[in-house]
């Protein structure tokens, strides 16, 4: 069985710095031996390391913003899918559009529903 890390106080500053390399939770809890659950209990059990994580997703994001911003954008040997899927499973990026089903009159609400299949009843008993 592997030796796991204990938790101790420069846990919160340790997690910030690999944030500022653009290291995942992953990368981290892999570094100091820990399996993702420890790594979520220690946020449960020590409030000043849940607040470091909070700051972990913006200084993460952050660092590869900046990377792509940076760097990557004029890279032609850059791996543009899989940029586009990093950012889309670290930091829920896409690039679809929302569509928005409702009719301008409201009548294809789901408040309205009722209403309509009413109306196509009606429309069908009659024939």
């Amino acid at each position: 069985m592997a030796n796991h890390t204990k938790y101790h106080a420069g846990m919160p500053d340790y997690l910030l710095d690999h944030s500022a390399e653009g290291a995942s939770i992953t990368e981290f809890c892999g570094k100091v031996g820990i399996i993702r659950q420890t790594f979520h209990n220690w946020r449960k059990q020590h409030p000043e390391f849940d607040e470091a994580y909070h700051q972990h997703k913006v200084v993460h994001q952050a660092f590869w913003e900046r990377k792509l911003r940076t760097e990557l954008m004029m890279d032609r040997n850059a791996n543009s899918p899989l940029v586009k899927l990093y950012f889309a499973n670290c930091f829920g990026w896409h690039d679809k559009s929302e569509v928005d089903n409702k009719s301008s009159d409201n009548s294809m609400s789901p408040a309205n529903s009722g209403a309509v299949l009413d109306a196509i009843k009606r429309k069908h008993d009659t024939k």
